[in-house]
């Protein structure tokens, strides 16, 4: 695996007369000099993430085992400094272990296998860990504690602890979150590592907090709410801090002057941008990072570019470069005459390509992890009122003026189709910015069955809404239900609380959320096995993150998901979107005419 990129380059003729060095002058970068040679300079710049530098007349990249193969293959007869050597050596070591790793997957049990084969590869796993780590869990003076490993933690925790930089590339629900911390402990606990950065959403800053205070000793600061306490939060002296990712901009300087020994990005897909400001601010905090780790159920989302920001936080550009122009160009081919820019992987590529990604991840889905029940998918359909249709039809008019009349970028057709997704939820939004009631609501008047039939004493339904209205308005109407919300408005303890009473009120029978809010890292499976969405947006990701809520460990009921759809409008085309696990982005770009017939 971890020579997938070095073969790529084919034969190579080396270059005997050059006199070359390689130097390792700061941690996660190595610099390479040699006299000016027209034949050595195309074959460095093939080398993931090279950059050359003027003024010292030297290349600069991202260490690794295949980078420093490279140079040697290049330059025979390359001083390698003391710290190359070492770090060559390290390489070595743990693409031996990585390689040992491996082959555990082979032997990995099946969730509803007999007690006793599970038993036997978790104690072939942790013989592992204990010999070539030093691995301690008993509750008394293990790293963790009050927890049982799944095998798939303690498999994904070997890797963890045999590499500088990991990726958890896990369906939602296989239980990352511990995995890592086990890690984490392990690393602060041998000293590896005196401070380590978790930078997450904040919806899944509560999951952090309790699952470090759950099945460890350590401590923990948590950087958020005011100004005032996250200035107190930054002078803490925990060994772990927890960011969101909206804050790393603000606080870049600050949390560099910590200088973290590990990084760990969980939900990695939302540094997928690397031109983003939250991305460049994550780059930066794990280039000087001895130890990094990314996790995510959905890291390749919408493209397969969206792996492409992930990897350059977790190694530096060192599989897949630094610069998104060079990624594409070597994986995607631009498709010509569209006003907007569109890439379409190259297939032939497909192979080197996840190659490339699992030679520093681990995968596993749902049903590998555990025995858990079906999912069923029930289409609920509703006809919008005769108030909802003529205001429906009269935008579909002028929209079709609009987009046909001048060049339209693909933003604003997105932008302005949604608009007929909030006429099918009973509102509209007029250009001053306000929002209007429709006088009558086809699913306003639909929810009330579908509470009756699926809400009972031992079962709550969770409400999935893409519209801030929605939410407000089902607070109003479903008042005797006792319900909760979570959205942007109840960001931070709002949120906290609703999801508290949801857990354990047992008056409190609903949850009315927007996936974006709480969609990653909550688990409702212990009170609900039925979820409602009532409006989407176009996004698959949130989509699924938003009913995975509730098919997890320990649910051991039949998950039902209902998808509110209204006939004949923008909610069928987002339905077939996701039936085909896409984005419906794609679906109403290529299709607006046909939409908006």
């Amino acid at each position: 695996m971890q020579g997938a990129w070095h073969s790529s380059f084919g034969e190579r003729k080396t270059l005997t007369q050059q006199s070359a060095c390689l130097d390792n002058p700061h941690a996660n970068i190595l610099k390479l000099t040699f006299p000016y040679n027209e034949e050595a300079i195309p074959r460095v710049k093939e080398i993931p993430g090279r950059q050359f530098i003027k003024s010292g007349k030297c290349w600069l990249f991202p260490p690794s085992l295949n980078s420093i193969a490279t140079v040697k293959q290049l330059f025979p007869s390359v001083t390698l400094t003391e710290s190359v050597a070492a770090l060559e050596k390290l390489f070595h070591v743990e693409q031996s272990r990585i390689q040992a790793v491996f082959l555990e997957r082979s032997g990995f049990p099946a969730p509803d296998a007999d007690r006793s084969v599970i038993k036997a590869y978790k104690d072939r796993i942790r013989k592992l860990l204990i010999r070539d780590f030093g691995w301690r869990d008993d509750d008394k003076t293990g790293f963790i504690r009050n927890i049982d490993l799944y095998p798939n933690q303690l498999y994904g925790l070997l890797h963890l602890l045999s590499s500088r930089e990991h990726a958890l590339l896990w369906q939602p629900g296989c239980m990352k979150t511990m995995a890592l911390v086990a890690a984490m402990a392990y690393r602060l606990y041998k000293r590896q590592a005196r401070r380590i950065l978790i930078i997450c959403p904040l919806a899944v800053n509560r999951v952090w907090r309790e699952a470090i205070h759950a099945h460890s000793r350590l401590r923990y600061s948590v950087i958020a709410g005011d100004p005032d306490d996250r200035r107190s939060a930054l002078s803490a002296d925990a060994p772990i801090d927890i960011i969101h990712y909206d804050a790393l901009r603000i606080h870049e300087d600050d949390l560099i002057k910590r200088q973290y020994d590990m990084v760990v990005c969980d939900e990695s897909q939302r540094i997928k941008t690397a031109s983003a400001q939250r991305s460049q601010a994550a780059y930066k905090l794990g280039a000087v990072a001895s130890f990094r780790a990314i996790a995510s159920g959905t890291a390749i989302s919408q493209s397969q570019a969206d792996i492409f920001g992930q990897y350059k936080f977790l190694d530096c550009g060192a599989t897949f470069g630094t610069l998104i122009g060079a990624f594409r160009e070597r994986y995607f081919h631009k498709l010509p005459g569209l006003s907007f820019d569109k890439y379409v992987f190259l297939e032939r590529k497909q192979t080197e390509f996840t190659n490339l990604i699992y030679a520093k991840a681990t995968r596993f889905l749902l049903r590998e992890c555990a025995d858990l029940p079906e999912v069923v998918t029930q289409p609920y359909e509703v006809n919008l009122t005769a108030d909802q249709w003529k205001v429906y039809k009269t935008l579909k008019r002028e929209l079709v003026i609009r987009f046909t009349e001048g060049t339209v970028s693909a933003k604003n057709i997105l932008t302005e189709i949604v608009k007929l997704n909030q006429i099918a939820s009973g509102f509209v939004m007029t250009q001053e910015g306000k929002t209007v009631e429709l006088p009558s609501n086809a699913k306003l008047a639909a929810i009330d069955e579908i509470c009756e039939d699926h809400i009972t004493n031992d079962n709550k339904l969770v409400i999935w809404c893409y519209f801030r209205w929605d939410i407000e308005r089902l607070m109003r109407h479903l008042t005797k239900y006792r319900p909760v919300c979570a959205y942007g408005a109840t960001r931070g303890a709002g949120t906290d609380a609703s999801i508290d009473s949801f857990k354990t009120d047992p008056n409190c029978k609903i949850m009315i959320a927007n996936p974006q809010s709480i969609g990653l890292g909550q688990n409702f499976a212990a009170v609900s096995n039925t979820c409602c969405f009532y409006s989407r947006d176009y996004s698959l990701d949130n989509y699924e993150q938003g009913w995975r809520r509730l098919l997890r460990v320990p649910q051991n009921r039949t998950v039902l998901v209902i998808n509110m759809i209204a006939t004949g409008t923008i909610d069928e085309n987002i339905a077939r979107s996701h039936e085909r696990n896409q984005d419906a982005s794609d679906e109403v770009l290529n299709n607006w005419p046909r939409i908006l017939k």
